[in-house]
């Protein structure tokens, strides 16, 4: 593991990218990988990847949590073309952050979270 990833920081995409680069010496990259070119990463096996992968890294336990998550992180859903819809079927996903790129975990500091409207309609103090 890198010394980026050994800092006491264990937010969702420090978790994330642990998560991913520890997939193939754990032998779950038929869950989950990252993109050949490292830019995005692969749910390749839902089941598989919420069963077997999740609960070593999250406290997670749905696969729309851990949807919920990418987002509330700024991740964006990748299309991947005209069969986007087979890829769909068969439970692949792809998911993207300009700052979290393989190689490079010095730049997850970059990934801010997006805050939570709140619900009732109380106004933050400053």
């Amino acid at each position: 593991t890198s010394q980026v990833l050994m800092v006491k920081n264990k937010s969702f995409p420090y978790k994330l990218y642990e998560m991913l680069e520890e997939s193939e010496t754990l032998g779950l990259s038929a869950a989950v990988s990252w993109n050949p070119h490292g830019r995005a990463f692969i749910i390749k096996d839902r089941e598989l990847f919420i069963t077997d992968v999740v609960p070593r890294f999250f406290k997670i336990t749905k696969i729309r949590s851990f949807h919920r998550q990418c987002h509330l992180w700024g991740f964006s859903r990748m299309r991947t073309g005209s069969d986007d819809r087979d890829a769909c079927a068969r439970g692949v996903d792809a998911w993207r952050h300009k700052s979290f790129v393989r190689g490079r975990p010095q730049d997850l500091e970059h990934i801010e979270r997006t805050e939570i409207k709140s619900l009732g309609g109380r106004k933050k103090k400053d």
